[in-house]
């Protein structure tokens, strides 16, 4: 398998806090919808502030006081005519502009100083006065015309001021209001441009995960198909068991030694009771199946163990074994055996054992043949040598 490389470590290392950067998009997402909220929001109160005209009411009330104070001064003036009603008409409109900017000031949040400050009092205290003189007959209208000069230019002073401090607030309130939308807006940009990018690299992350889990996979697959088939391949029998004795894999070789095909030992719901019955009375057979039924609680001998197991037609073969103890991918205990059936290796041995024998024999024939002899011709030639000497 392929080393990963330093870019796969990083994703692998970043893959787990996969969810805090999932729960930081949707955090994002939330803030960015509140942006936009607040970002409508500010735009239903700037569509609205336009609609109203309150600058323009209130920029209008002055001019139509002075439309008031202009047919008073043409009334009063000598040869004009006598039709008053230029006054009343004039006081009327101002009468309603007086009543729609005041509401207005009552109602905006920003402009509700004015409308409780003194000087607006004094112009509404003073349009009352006015209205006093000027509903009156045509008679007693003449003779308040300079009352209501004066009052006329008692309140230029206070709707000066009211009508100044008003304009002024509202230009406030419309700068702080798009430098606020403004500030709301850059803050949506760089939030959504931060999700947008953290979105691309979730993308690339994941997607260069993805690419490196399959080739993963790939290889895994690769491996595992490789190594399948060389313990098919091998001659030695190996099979792979869970704790419970049911066979989990099986290659050929395990099935040639053991005389059992594939699908029987696949079906076997105890392959220790089939192979090493409890009538085989080998000490190492019965150590090794008290081993496999312990468990985990057992340790596993070390080495390869000659036993004896029963064959499929019931001929007992000496095999030679070798176990190990892993977990599956469910985390189920499983146990591993190699075994090679030794019986033509035991036949050779015997053989040799017997030749051996053969030849010691042989060995001690001739060596008690040679001391006879050496013993009978010894005294025959001692009287031959005496005889001539």
């Amino acid at each position: 398998m392929t080393t990963p490389s330093r870019a796969e470590r990083l994703l692998l290392k970043f893959s787990p806090r996969l969810w805090q950067v999932l729960l930081i998009i949707v955090i994002g997402l939330g803030a960015l919808t509140v942006f936009s909220i607040r970002f409508a929001d500010r735009l239903d109160d700037a569509r609205s502030s336009q609609s109203d005209n309150t600058t323009w009411l209130i920029s209008q009330l002055e001019v139509d006081a002075l439309k008031l104070e202009r047919a008073m001064t043409e009334a009063r003036l000598p040869g004009s005519p006598s039709d008053l009603e230029p006054i009343r008409a004039a006081f009327d409109i101002y009468l309603s502009r007086v009543r729609v900017v005041s509401g207005n000031l009552m109602q905006a949040t920003v402009l509700r100083p004015i409308g409780q400050s003194a000087d607006w009092a004094q112009v509404q205290d003073t349009t009352v006065k006015l209205r006093l003189l000027i509903d009156v007959p045509d008679e007693r209208l003449h003779q308040n015309l300079p009352e209501i000069a004066d009052l006329m230019a008692d309140m230029r002073r206070p709707m000066r001021a009211a009508v100044v401090n008003s304009l002024r607030h509202l230009i406030e309130a419309g700068t702080d209001s798009r430098n606020a939308l403004a500030l709301l807006f850059n803050r949506s940009a760089v939030v959504a441009t931060g999700l947008i990018a953290l979105l691309f690299l979730t993308i690339w992350s994941t997607s260069t995960l993805t690419n490196s889990l399959r080739r993963r996979s790939h290889e895994a697959e690769r491996n595992r198909s490789n190594l399948e088939r060389t313990i098919n391949a091998s001659l030695d029998g190996v099979i792979v068991a869970r704790a419970d004795g049911r066979v989990q894999a099986v290659n050929p070789g395990a099935e040639a030694i053991l005389g059992y095909g594939r699908d029987e030992l696949m079906a076997s719901t105890g392959i220790v009771n089939l192979v090493l019955p409890e009538a085989l009375h080998d000490q190492q057979t019965a150590m090794v199946r008290e081993v496999l039924r312990a468990a985990p609680h057992g340790s596993i001998p070390e080495g390869r163990i000659e036993l004896l197991a029963q064959r499929a037609d019931g001929r007992v073969i000496p095999i030679e074994l070798s176990l190990t103890r892993d977990r599956d991918s469910d985390d189920e205990l499983i146990y591993i055996a190699f075994l090679r059936d030794i019986s033509e290796r035991r036949r050779y041995e015997a053989s040799l054992r017997e030749a051996r024998d053969s030849a010691l024999s042989a060995a001690e024939t001739k060596s008690r043949f040679l001391a006879m002899m050496s013993h009978e011709m010894r005294t025959p030639l001692n009287g031959v040598i005496a005889a001539l000497d």
